[in-house]
């Protein structure tokens, strides 16, 4: 599958209605069937262990417990989610809710600087999203990856600044079998804050329709305290040496310093042309992710027996011949790498891609992309992206002082918003939380600390269905962006390019 020509399916620009409210609280025990626990953008771990799960849904006691023990219900706080999906036209605007229009995202008469960052911009379409009454004023910044000779680039230059000549446009040359694929936007405003939004769609009007992409939003940053010059945290270290690979950036990194990003609930993982040696390796590409998983991540022992890693994309391409080498190798040893892996198997990699029947576009799975290991240890990148991970662990700072968050992330469904825990049981959450109660209190649990526990829940809507579905070899059909299908789409027109 061909960069150039990227393939989503349908899945809008209506008005997008609101999501209901959050249940303030809730303390019976539930378990919804549909519910899973999730991990990340590019990967997901969810949990096929029913045995496991019933045992903690039935708050089964330990067979060799002495006396039974008073459960103790804990309630549920909804967080805020920083990932959610783009509205498609041609579905009910129920199905939309919860999701982001790219007038919502850019639309805003405060916009006062705009960065695009992209491999494919139409620039009418984009500007055209820009709220009128700042569209011919806004200074906007393009970087992009078209892939056009000198003069072609010299005349579209030439046609943008004609009508917009606040816009300047970057052209990112990448080598060989590189792209510039990163897909990402730095919003500053009036009020002084700014905003960064990482996605995964091209700014051309096809891939804002009727395609589900996948967004992640900062939320309006504030500035520093005037004492804190320097980086408050990795997020921004890592930002800041991504965009130092631009040319031109110093006007949008020197405004960035300015920002705290302390509070962002997410990790970088950008990529960035480069052959990359010791300490240097793990800054970019899967070696990142995988650094990151093994420092930071850890899988509740719950989720890990019969647990899948999900991979979802709609392009894979420059594999090579030994592709199962590199994905069965490299790229699964790197989604299997969070902290307490080596007390566990491992799990299995399922990779979600599109059937002839089920068009749709996302990120890129390649080695350009993600990194590859050449002799030495050294790893070889050729491509630009940008993307993030989150995770439990990040969102554990969210409580009030004194309280404990106990966080899981969820699936969110148009049929289940927001869904509950497996458990709301503060026995099965923290086990020595019930053993100090104990030797504290004896009997009498006048002093119950239950109060200080909270399950956080970060409800995150996928663009895929759960459970999975195997592929039907006999009837499914792998898209491939140069072969004829037979049939038609919705839209009457043939399954082929």
């Amino acid at each position: 599958s061909s960069d150039d020509d990227e393939t989503s399916i349908a899945t809008s620009s209506a008005p997008v209605p609101e999501p209901p409210a959050p249940p303030t609280s809730a303390t019976t025990t539930s378990a919804s069937g549909t519910s899973s626990v999730a991990t990340t953008s590019s990967s997901s771990k969810i949990s096929s262990n029913n045995t496991e799960q019933k045992r903690f849904m039935e708050n089964e006691e330990p067979l060799a417990s002495s006396r039974k023990k008073a459960k103790r219900s804990v309630p549920i706080r909804y967080l805020e989610s920083p990932i959610c999906l783009t509205s498609v036209q041609r579905v009910p605007a129920s199905i939309n809710v919860g999701c982001v229009t790219l007038q919502s995202l850019i639309g805003d008469p405060d916009l006062e600087l705009m960065v695009q960052i992209n491999f494919m911009i139409d620039v009418p379409f984009v500007m055209s999203h820009v709220h009128e009454s700042v569209r011919d004023r806004l200074k906007t910044i393009v970087y992009h990856g078209l892939r056009l000779s000198m003069d072609e680039l010299m005349k579209l230059n030439a046609g943008i600044a004609s009508v917009y000549p606040r816009v300047s446009m970057h052209s990112v040359p990448v080598a060989g079998m590189g792209t510039h694929h990163t897909k990402a936007m730095i919003l500053f405003y009036r009020d002084g804050s700014m905003q960064l939004v990482i996605h995964t769609a091209n700014m051309i009007e096809r891939d804002w329709r009727n395609k589900t992409q996948g967004v992640f939003r900062t939320g309006r940053l504030s500035k520093k305290s005037v004492a804190a010059t320097s980086s408050t945290c990795a997020f921004e270290r890592d930002l800041l040496e991504y965009l130092d690979r631009y040319f031109d950036h110093q006007q949008i990194t020197s405004r960035i310093r300015e920002y705290d990003f302390s509070k962002i609930k997410a990790v970088l993982i950008p990529s960035a042309p480069g052959k990359y040696s010791g300490a240097d390796r793990n800054k970019w590409g899967h070696l990142k992710l995988r650094a990151v998983l093994r420092q930071q991540v850890e899988v509740p022992r719950e989720f890990i027996s019969g647990s899948k890693i999900i991979c979802q994309m709609s392009s894979i391409g420059s594999l090579g011949k030994d592709s199962q080498d590199w994905l069965r190798g490299e790229f699964e040893a790197s989604l299997n790498s969070y902290r307490n892996s080596k007390n566990f198997g491992q799990a299995d990699l399922c990779v979600v891609y599109p059937t002839a029947e089920n068009v749709r576009t996302s990120a890129n799975l390649s080695k350009p992309a993600w990194g590859e290991m050449r002799n030495g240890g050294v790893l070889d990148v050729k491509s630009y992206e940008l993307g993030v991970l989150i995770f439990p662990g990040l969102f554990e700072d969210c409580g009030a002082s004194g309280e404990i968050m106990h966080v899981s992330m969820m699936n969110s469904t148009t049929l289940d918003p927001y869904p509950e825990p497996y458990t709301l049981q503060l026995d099965d959450l923290d086990p020595d939380a019930n053993a100090d109660n104990d030797s504290n209190n004896g009997d009498n649990n006048t002093n119950d600390n239950t109060s200080r526990h909270t399950i956080g829940v970060v409800p995150i809507q996928l663009p895929y269905d759960l459970p999975l579905k195997k592929y039907n070899f006999g009837t499914d059909h792998v898209w491939l962006v140069d072969k004829y299908f037979p049939g038609q789409d919705d839209f009457g027109a043939s399954l082929s390019m």
